[in-house]
């Protein structure tokens, strides 16, 4: 994810189309999702989305999902997928990403300046990311009063809201993070076990 992949040659990699209006779907890797409600949902905006619906291990949601394909008369591209490992193509390839907020979506979804639309989140640490997130400007949340045709809406019709978010995503997030921790601990590690506990604590500033 710290590798830059230019949306051109992620969407040759998917076979989609580079100029059309792309938006991730994902729920996690057990594909928790109402995929089904969300693109009839999305299909009320009349914009020819093409959708990356990632279903995970959910075998059940991918079956549902092609059924529903069968059927589907709206004006979106459906493209299907099951478990993958190409998360960083597809960020790469969209131009935001409809998900359920967890730390390793979030994170990713950072790495990669993609705007997020955050859907039913988990009390606890969930809601704790969509608070961070809002707070700062790099995400939407779908509630009840505010659907996900509208948050799409909304953010597609504003001419620049898009590329606002990557900005702010730009200056706030931290991909290289690990990479930091590692270098601190490798800097200040003693040579004897028994110094550790005078190890010192990093400036705030390091933290950011």
């Amino acid at each position: 994810f710290n590798l830059p992949v230019p949306r051109e040659e992620a969407a040759a990699v998917l076979c989609i189309d580079p100029a059309r209006p792309t938006i991730l779907m994902m729920g996690g890797s057990m594909g928790y999702a109402n995929n089904r409600k969300t693109i009839e949902r999305l299909s009320l905006i009349k914009i020819p989305f093409q959708l990356l619906v990632v279903c995970g291990n959910n075998k059940k949601g991918y079956n549902q999902l092609l059924s529903q394909m069968e059927e589907y008369e709206g004006p979106c591209t459906i493209h299907p997928y099951g478990f993958v490992d190409n998360v960083d193509v597809m960020m790469s390839a969209s131009d935001c990403i409809i998900t359920k907020p967890g730390g390793l979506t979030v994170s990713e979804a950072l790495a990669r300046h993609l705007p997020m639309l955050l859907v039913d989140p988990i009390p606890g640490h969930e809601e704790r990311n969509v608070e961070f997130l809002l707070n700062n400007g790099m995400a939407l949340a779908v509630t009840k009063t505010f659907p996900v045709d509208e948050a799409v809406y909304n953010l597609f019709k504003n001419p620049g809201r898009i590329d606002q978010i990557r900005e702010v995503m730009a200056m706030t997030a931290h991909p290289d993070a690990t990479e930091q921790l590692v270098d601190f601990v490798l800097k200040n590690i003693p040579a004897d076990p028994a110094e550790l506990d005078r190890v010192p604590l990093p400036e705030e500033s390091e933290c950011q």
